[in-house]
């Protein structure tokens, strides 16, 4: 018999009304909880060590701390957790730079978040489990 464990995702984002968007999104598929939300990279890095999510949902542009270099710190803690770039500043430089410090896909926030944002985190969970 298997127990279905909810997929424990952390959310970045300095806007407040962004990230209650996300956890809106989020929370309404029952194979997600949010165990936590951070408003810039050295809190995202703090929660991350704290919490051990399963996945990371993080903006690219905060203060303190941009979404690159928290991902770098992030991967090298735990380079198997997924982590997912929502962001409205999405271009090739940034998808190169994300992909070099660990970032498994970045998604528009401007595109579709509510589908792509879901659908995105359950494939890269999906894929890792499947590893």
């Amino acid at each position: 018999m298997s127990v279905n464990v909810p997929i424990r995702i952390l959310i970045v984002d300095d806007n407040e009304l962004v990230r209650a968007a996300m956890r809106k999104i989020l929370e309404m598929n029952p194979r997600f909880t949010v165990c936590g939300e951070a408003t810039n990279g050295q809190e995202a890095v703090k929660l991350f060590r704290e919490l051990s999510p399963d996945c990371v949902v993080l903006d690219f542009s905060m203060p303190l701390m941009n979404g690159i270099d928290a991902a770098r710190e992030m991967y090298q803690l735990a380079p198997g957790v997924p982590l997912l770039m929502c962001t409205m500043f999405k271009s090739d430089q940034l998808v190169r730079a994300a992909a070099q410090v660990g970032v498994n896909r970045i998604v528009s926030k401007s595109e579709k978040l509510s589908t792509n944002l879901v659908s995105t985190i359950e494939a890269l969970v999906d894929a890792r489990k499947a590893s």
